[in-house]
């Protein structure tokens, strides 16, 4: 005898006996419309792309301020984890704390490998000596805490005016490199 307790298993086994004949019209029901594209599966994910207007890009290492970086217009770049930035205004702080300032058109920085390209009308005021460094193009490297102008540089300050076709300064070291042809011009400082 079939209790109303032992009817519920007869749900699944009619079901299973009579899947031949709703099996195609639920099939139907349940297919994807618009067909498959195959060439959808190996397309390019759209990349986010957007401009930050007065763009504050503040760097640290273990907790100690190494660059703050300020730019009236910062843009995602061609490759990942690029800024392209205008206007830029960045302090470059030394190990000690001493502080550079560096003003350009257009810069890039790459959050990754923490550098910093400067280009056009390039001047980096070092408060504590009052020099002042005048290039075309900047390369600063967080990791190594180097700064690198390739072309034409000039460096002015008291009383001092020494101009190269490159220039290298550690900021570890606190020294300069001026390579290539390099002509200086030295007041107040006595004869030999």
């Amino acid at each position: 005898m079939i209790s109303r307790r032992n009817s519920v298993w007869l749900i699944p086994l009619v079901l299973i006996l009579t899947f031949p004949f709703w099996q195609a019209p639920v099939a139907r029901f349940l297919a994807p419309r618009g067909g498959y594209d195959p060439e959808f599966a190996n397309r390019k994910t759209d990349e986010h792309h957007f401009v930050i207007e007065n763009a504050n890009i503040l760097q640290t290492d273990k907790g100690v301020k190494t660059a703050d970086i300020r730019a009236a217009r910062a843009l995602t770049g061609t490759r990942p984890n690029d800024f392209l930035l205008e206007a830029v205004n960045a302090d470059i702080y030394s190990d000690n704390g001493e502080k550079t300032n560096v003003t350009a058109r257009n810069g890039l920085y790459n959050t990754v490998s923490r550098q910093l390209v400067l280009t056009t009308k390039v001047i980096a005021i070092r408060e504590k000596d009052n020099y002042r460094l005048y290039t075309d193009r900047l390369d600063y490297n967080d990791n190594t805490k180097k700064v690198i102008c390739p072309g034409t540089t000039r460096i002015a300050g008291n009383g001092v005016e020494i101009i190269g076709s490159s220039m290298t300064y550690s900021l570890l070291q606190n020294t300069y490199d001026v390579g290539g042809r390099v002509h200086a011009s030295m007041q107040g400082f006595g004869h030999l």
